[in-house]
């Protein structure tokens, strides 16, 4: 892993009434939170694995692994091929060493160790914590799987993450061996890092990016290591490198109902959950569908060349006010316009143009916050 990650972002006040927490402690309507503490029915055929189940674990991946939690590159240094699996044999345990010899074991982390090993201290962004929620509400969500006989004895492993300021790249993932034998790959979704946001704009002009490539590398590796049915999930851009490394998989969509309104709806704690399923609507709002329409017939209007342009005079004015991460940007505030605002001026006339436009439709998705 290279790179640097930002420095840590003040969680708010809990008596903030503003705050995410508070927010949750208002709420009426189940979330994965709740489902995480009411589903306690084993996986099988009573209650099989669902949608919900999937979010679930996607929304653990934000948070880094305890060091009980084997690393992809530990696994294949070990088990990766039939001689590193000869040299590994325990002569003390014939049994298990025979086994091993024909596959190799899954590790023996759970979610419930996992959850043990995670301290207060590691859910913050300096320390473990890489998602846009609050932390505390992942927190929570941990809390609930490790007492819950449904998650808790989940097994985890093969923690795998890159990370490139000079690859522009953020990637991470890891599988958990679900009860009955299937293979569920989560990868993580964009974290805090202006890095990772880059990366989501690079999309735009180039393909693959490297977290889509990385993702494939880590799926072949997984089917290389272990056997058994393989389901593949994540959220925000998890879901986008998902769907990349399953190359043909079918994608229908399905549109979640949030309590949130505009941009605000992405927090995947807003999703409603209905029994262990989520509450549906039957298609996305017109002002998203308008902003959609907006935002693609800009793209094909420009060349590639001129995505990338954009994109890269976008982020070389967000770097000059020197912050690493949105919460810097946010934090800093007004301090940061003056420096950015001389940036602007000093960009191409056709650049500054094409970032106007960006912006425009940017400006357009957070009113459509407001417009439900």
């Amino acid at each position: 892993m290279t790179g640097n990650r930002s420095p840590a972002r003040p969680l708010a006040a809990p008596d903030d009434k503003h705050s995410p927490a508070a927010a949750e402690r208002r709420r009426t309507t189940p979330n994965i939170i709740d489902y995480a503490r009411s589903e306690t029915r084993p996986f099988g055929v009573d209650a099989p694995f669902n949608a919900v189940d999937a979010l679930v674990l996607a929304s653990l991946v934000y948070q880094d692994m305890p060091a009980c939690v084997r690393t992809l590159a530990d696994v294949e240094a070990r088990s990766g091929t039939f001689r590193r699996r000869l040299s590994s044999i325990d002569v003390r345990h014939p049994v298990r060493s025979i086994r091993h010899l024909a596959a190799p074991e899954f590790g023996d982390a759970t979610l419930a160790s996992v959850s043990e090993a995670l301290t207060p201290d590691n859910f913050h962004v300096e320390s473990g914590h890489n998602g846009l929620a609050d932390p505390r509400l992942t927190q929570e969500l941990y809390a609930a799987i490790g007492d819950n006989p449904r998650f808790a004895c989940v097994r985890v492993d093969a923690s795998d993450e890159h990370f490139s300021e000079e690859q522009q790249m953020q990637f991470a993932a890891v599988t958990m061996l679900l009860p009955g034998g299937t293979l569920a790959v989560a990868f993580r979704g964009t974290d805090d890092s202006l890095v990772g946001w880059k990366e989501d704009f690079n999309m735009a002009f180039r393909y693959p990016v490297p977290a889509q490539h990385a993702a494939c590398e880590y799926v072949c590796a997984v089917a290389r290591l272990w056997r058994g049915p393989m389901v593949l999930l994540g959220h925000s851009k998890g879901g986008n490198l998902a769907v990349y490394a399953a190359m043909n998989a079918p994608e229908p969509m399905r549109v979640v109902r949030s309590d949130q309104k505009g941009v605000m709806q992405h927090l995947t704690f807003s999703w409603q959950v209905s029994g262990n399923d989520f509450e549906y609507l039957p298609q996305v709002s017109p002002s998203s569908q308008l902003f959609n329409r907006s935002l693609n017939g800009w793209l094909e209007s420009l060349s590639t060349e001129d995505r990338e342009r954009a994109v890269d005079a976008l982020f070389s004015v967000l770097r000059s006010s020197h912050a690493d991460s949105i919460s810097d940007l946010m934090a800093a505030g007004l301090k940061a316009v003056p420096t950015m605002i001389n940036t602007f001026v000093g960009l191409s006339e056709a650049d500054r143009r094409h970032l106007i436009e960006a912006m425009g439709l940017l400006m357009a998705a957070v009113r459509s916050r407001y417009s439900r």
